[in-house]
């Protein structure tokens, strides 16, 4: 099945409706966790509780400007587009299928991703990218609860795979299922110690459930990491403040089972 080229009004309205998340925020692109403007600012309450993302695929490269027409192909000004789509037209492989799904969703086109993620996942049901792509597609469109299945079914298909573990771990998060979210980025990090995003999130879910000592420490392991991670830095230091402060050990109440 070869892509119908993307024209920037579909690519418009693509991301109108989407919900990009990597704004769960992700290491591959968009929704990276920002800085703070200091070190010492604490962190917003509607930031403090965002997963983030293992990398799949590289960013695309900078548009260009459009034609007279304001009609261009999307591939043809996110060069990483351009080249999945060319590599996909000469070989329509498992794998070619998983770096086109990739490259639209980087381009925020997540109907077109999902399509070819669902096709590399038709031809290759071992294919844990496939599975994890459809899984992520479901969660960026506010859906987390549909893609469920599919990041178990990648977590099937590569149990050892930490990138696959961290997204089950993000979709667990998001339907309130902290201890098993929990669970999962601890997995994710013992497979991966130099994973800053594993320990990030195991921070992140330490801290909603208010054991904050173990938030710094997951925090901190995330910052040795990745030393540009320095949201985690900032992040350290208020979980050890409130941990100072005597407010560990409370448990949430809210969570659902």
């Amino acid at each position: 099945m070869r892509p119908i080229p993307v024209c920037i009004p579909a690519l418009l309205m693509a991301g109108c409706a989407t919900v990009h998340g990597d704004t769960l925020a992700s290491q591959q692109g968009p929704g990276r966790p920002s800085s703070p403007q200091t070190e010492e600012a604490a962190i917003p309450a509607a930031e403090a509780g965002r997963p983030v993302d293992a990398p799949s695929a590289p960013g695309v490269g900078p548009r260009v400007k459009t034609s007279a027409s304001g009609v261009t192909p999307a591939e043809s000004w996110l060069p990483a587009l351009g080249e999945a789509v060319r590599r996909h037209a000469e070989a329509p492989t498992v794998r070619t299928e998983v770096e086109l799904a990739q490259a639209l969703r980087d381009a925020g086109i997540l109907d077109q991703a999902y399509d070819h993620y669902r096709e590399a996942a038709q031809k290759d049901p071992r294919e844990a990218a496939a599975w994890d792509g459809l899984a992520r597609v479901w969660r960026d469109w506010g859906y987390p609860q549909l893609g469920l299945g599919d990041a178990h079914r990648a977590v099937w298909a590569s149990p050892t795979s930490p990138v696959v573990r961290n997204t089950l771990g993000t979709i667990l998060q998001l339907l309130g299922k902290l201890k098993e979210a929990r669970e999962q980025y601890a997995h994710a990090a013992a497979l991966d110690p130099a994973a800053a995003y594993a320990h990030f999130n195991l921070g992140v879910v330490c801290a909603l459930q208010h054991e904050y000592r173990a938030a710094a420490e997951a925090y901190e392991r995330a910052l040795a990491a990745d030393p540009s991670l320095s949201v985690a830095r900032t992040r350290a230091a208020e979980a050890r403040r409130r941990a100072a402060d005597g407010t560990t050990g409370k448990e949430v109440t809210n969570e659902r089972r």
